[in-house]
C-alpha cells in the first residue's frame, strides 16, 4: 500500500518525464508521494535531485542527509514536476522513508504555487487540500 509522505525509489523512463545517464533505457529516481486520485488508480509526486537542475530555483525543496539517512548528500525537491504513475506500478517501488509532516507541507505548497504544473492536475490528485 502506497500513501501520501512515502519515500518511494522507481524506475523511471523518458515517457515519465525522466532523462536517463549514459545511454540507458531509464533511471532509479526517488519519489516523494503527494497525492492520489479520487478513483485509487494512480498516484502523484516529486522525486528527488542531486543538484538543482530548474531554472527556477525558487522551486527547488532542500533536504539533508542528517534528517533522511538514504540520502548520500544534500539534495533538492523538484517542486515543478509532478509525475503521476499508477498505484499498481507505484506498488512495485520500494519503501525507502517517510518525508517529514513539516516538509511535507512546505513541498506540496510549493508544487501548488508552481506555475509550471496545471491548476487541474493538481486538483485531480487533491494537492489543495490540507494534510495533517
Amino acid at each position: 500500500m502506497v500513501s501520501i509522505g512515502d519515500i518511494l525509489l522507481g524506475e523511471f523512463f523518458p515517457e515519465d518525464g525522466i532523462t536517463p545517464k549514459n545511454g540507458e533505457p531509464s533511471r532509479k529516481k526517488m519519489l516523494i508521494v503527494l497525492g492520489q486520485d479520487t478513483e485509487g488508480n494512480y498516484i502523484c509526486g516529486v522525486v528527488i535531485n542531486s543538484e538543482i537542475k530548474n531554472r527556477n530555483p525558487e522551486s527547488q525543496y532542500p533536504l539533508y542527509p542528517r534528517l533522511y539517512t538514504f540520502l548520500k548528500h544534500n539534495s533538492f525537491v523538484n517542486c515543478d514536476n509532478l509525475l503521476c504513475v499508477s498505484i499498481e506500478r507505484a506498488c512495485n517501488f520500494v519503501k525507502i522513508g517517510q518525508i517529514a509532516i513539516v516538509d511535507l507541507g512546505f513541498i506540496r505548497k510549493t508544487v501548488v504555487a508552481s506555475k509550471v504544473i496545471k491548476g487541474k492536475l493538481k486538483k485531480k490528485y487533491g494537492l489543495f487540500e490540507i494534510v495533517e
